[in-house]
């Protein structure tokens, strides 16, 4: 049973008060319950320390503190050298903070029952809180020791990785490059094609039913399509840095460069064509030039990044990037027209020029009034069976403004 510790008071029960013979050790426990917050402070933050005296003796017995959501629980061990002399001890928990005290127990008592042999026990060389700190340096000296060994194999185990990938895993890649440059061509010819199909099937036909599509659906898709525009502009920078990734295997496909940008110079011809388009489309429905410039400026920053023509960085704020520049390996990493972004709304973006990070004369695009994936997603129509759907009805889960699409059980 814990001793309760309630205003200070220790509620000591009576079979607790007898905490052993002079003599044993490490065969009693005795535990002290506290409320985690006194005063409004908490003391979880705190050192705990048992502070004893018995004829005179005192002596400071370090306490093991376990932390619960609202309470503390410190055990006290005894050990021999806790228990030298038989009688009455006075006990009082103290505790403390960085080095300076904070908060004390009301004192109380403990009996010590004495045993026949017990003026043949001499006193341990250290004091008992030094003898348990000297157990807990020991004990850290075998984990880091431990830990050493570890760090070595691993490192063993890192080399030879390092080693395997040197000696056959980049060699095996470098020569599977190179045996499809020229397969790689030929599907980036036939891709090209494709793309002046989709193209002319674009302008001819999909452009005007999306167009259609657009009028008919109203704003709560004009507000979807802003948000998959943005969606659209985090793939491409991953694209972006994927195709960084593929540079290691320019010098082998050197040979077929030429012609591979012949084909994606007239497939991105026939993009900017579709792009010209899309934007005519969006003009139809809102005539105004000022309509949805955040939708603008990330199809721009789609087509650079799709282009390769630069890198993004992004930082939290204004300070973060200005103290990224600081460091001369971050600069060496800039090409002219890379960009600079700030997550910040109300701060602008900015590129470098060579020398200094300039100023993005568009504004960020503010996302506040649009609807995010979850709201989105929120006012899609669900498809459900008719069992599904009473057992929402019955439990009371059926959303207001849901569409439910029901599907009998044989239509799945």
């Amino acid at each position: 049973m814990a001793i309760k510790i309630i205003n200070r008071s220790l509620n000591i029960p009576v079979q607790d008060r007898n905490i052993g013979f002079t003599g044993d050790n490490l065969v009693e426990t005795r535990s002290f319950e506290l409320t985690r917050i006194y005063a409004g402070v908490d003391l979880s933050e705190f050192d705990f320390k048992l502070d004893t005296e018995i004829n005179g003796t005192k002596n400071i017995i370090d306490l093991d503190k376990s932390v619960t959501e609202d309470k503390i629980t410190l055990t006290w061990t005894v050990r021999e050298s806790h228990i030298l002399h038989p009688g009455r001890m006075s006990i009082q928990i103290r505790a403390f903070s960085q080095g300076e005290e904070k908060w004390h127990s009301a004192q109380d008592y403990v009996l010590v029952q004495p045993s026949i042999n017990a003026l043949e026990v001499q006193p341990d060389p250290l004091p008992s809180e030094f003898e348990q700190m000297e157990l807990r340096v020991t004990t850290m000296k075998e984990q880091a020791e431990a830990s050493a060994q570890t760090a070595t194999e691993q490192a063993n185990r890192a080399q030879g990785i390092a080693d395997e990938f040197e000696n056959e895993t980049l060699p095996a890649a470098i020569a599977a490059v190179e045996a499809a440059v020229d397969e790689q061509v030929d599907i980036a010819a036939s891709h090209a094609d494709r793309a002046q199909g989709i193209a002319d099937t674009f302008s001819n036909a999909t452009l005007p039913a999306a167009i259609s599509a657009v009028e008919a659906a109203g704003q709560a898709k004009v507000d979807l399509a802003e948000q998959q525009a943005v969606i659209a502009t985090e793939k491409a920078r991953e694209a972006s840095d994927s195709a960084a990734a593929a540079l290691a295997s320019e010098q082998a496909a050197k040979a077929s460069e030429d012609m591979a940008k012949a084909h994606a110079e007239d497939a991105e011809e026939q993009a900017q064509i579709a792009a010209n388009n899309i934007l005519n489309g969006v003009d139809t429905h809102n005539q105004s030039e000022a309509a949805h410039t955040d939708i603008r400026e990330d199809i721009r920053a789609v087509e650079a990044l799709a282009r390769g023509a630069m890198n993004s960085y992004v930082f939290d704020t204004y300070e973060d990037m200005m103290d990224w520049l600081q460091d001369p390996e971050n600069v060496a990493k800039l090409k002219i027209g890379d960009n600079l972004y700030i997550r910040d709304v109300n701060v602008k973006d900015y590129w470098w020029d060579g020398e200094k990070p300039c100023e993005l004369e568009a504004e960020a695009p503010d996302l506040t009034d649009y609807y995010t994936k979850q709201q989105v997603d929120g006012m899609m129509p669900i498809t459900i069976t008719r069992e599904d759907y009473e057992d929402l009805l019955a439990n009371g889960q059926v959303e207001a403004g849901r569409i439910y699409f029901i599907i009998e059980g044989d239509e799945e």
